[in-house]
């Protein structure tokens, strides 16, 4: 009920309306990359513009990307990290609330309000009332969250399977009609998102030792490599057919930004393999992942052109 009308706001029709200024951002972030000859992938790129084609879809100003940044890198830290927590209770949460109910008081007031997601979680109905505030503020963190991190992941580590693998990066430079079938197998191979619990008992799972405070983690991505659901599982196929996949986890939980998600991949690899068909890992520099409830890169630096 909360998401039905929100999921109108990310239908294929809705988002298709940004394809064209999703498609330029991710040129105007590749073109002083390939200009200087090397970058490193994630600031430069991978970061920036997924965070930017949200903030289309939010109706907020791009001068309020470093900050929403910092509130998502701080949500995601908290998961482990108490001094993080602390931070994320004490500073982020209160700025991003208050942002928020800016944000949504000056939809709330126009007269002709733009057709943004904000402005959408102002008339959203909840059965036959509409959302409170509390409700609005609390979906926009969780859209910032989940808007500003797991294209910026996901592209990431494509990227580095393309660094690494140039059969299959000159593969999609010489047929770019294969890349939405692509975006498809590489959400197969680099399912990002994981999901973990907390102990609120003692108790022994297997041979080990567990107590309140401790964390399990269901290894989802794992799913995406069964060797009963997909012939070789761990290579990667941009011929393989029909393939199924939990990136957007199912039912009706299913990632509400799925359609966006999929725009931004194709439209980020098209222009990758447009403007950079050839790049390779920059061998005095190697990337740096972490691992956690979203699985990512930290550094990607890359040369422009053939080793």
């Amino acid at each position: 009920m909360y998401r039905k009308d929100l999921n109108i706001m990310f239908s294929p029709p809705k988002v298709k309306e940004k394809a064209d200024a999703i498609a330029e951002c991710a040129r105007s972030y590749l073109e002083p990359i390939v200009r200087r000859g090397r970058g490193e992938l994630v600031s430069e790129l991978t970061t920036p513009f997924p965070c930017v084609t949200f903030l289309l879809m939010l109706g907020a100003p791009l001068d309020d990307l470093p900050m929403l940044i910092d509130a998502k890198n701080t949500m995601l830290a908290a998961v482990l990290d108490p001094e993080a927590r602390g931070r994320l209770t004490d500073e982020v949460f209160p700025a991003l609330f208050a942002y928020f109910n800016a944000q949504l008081d000056l939809r709330e007031r126009a007269s002709d309000p733009d057709d943004d997601v904000l402005t959408a979680l102002n008339r959203a109905m909840f059965g036959d009332r509409r959302f409170t505030r509390d409700e609005m503020i609390r979906v926009c963190a969780f859209l910032t969250l989940a808007g500003l991190d797991t294209v910026t992941s996901t592209l990431s580590k494509i990227l580095r399977f393309l660094a690494e693998n140039p059969g299959h990066r000159c593969e999609l430079a010489a047929d770019p009609t294969l890349i939405p079938a692509a975006v498809e197998e590489f959400l197969r191979y680099f399912s990002i998102v994981t999901i973990s619990r907390a102990v609120d008992k003692d108790v022994v799972l297997g041979d080990v030792e567990l107590h309140p405070g401790d964390r399990i983690e269901l290894f989802t991505p794992s799913a995406g490599r069964d060797p009963e659901a997909y012939e070789n599982a761990d290579s990667v196929d941009f011929h393989r057919p029909r393939v199924m996949h939990l990136a957007f986890g199912s039912g009706i939980h299913r990632c509400l930004g799925s359609h966006l998600a999929r725009l931004e991949l194709q439209l980020g690899l098209e222009a990758i393999v447009e403007m950079m068909p050839d790049f390779h890992l920059d061998p005095q520099r190697p990337p740096r992942e972490h691992l956690g409830e979203v699985l990512g890169v930290d550094e990607l630096h890359v040369i422009v052109g053939k080793p």
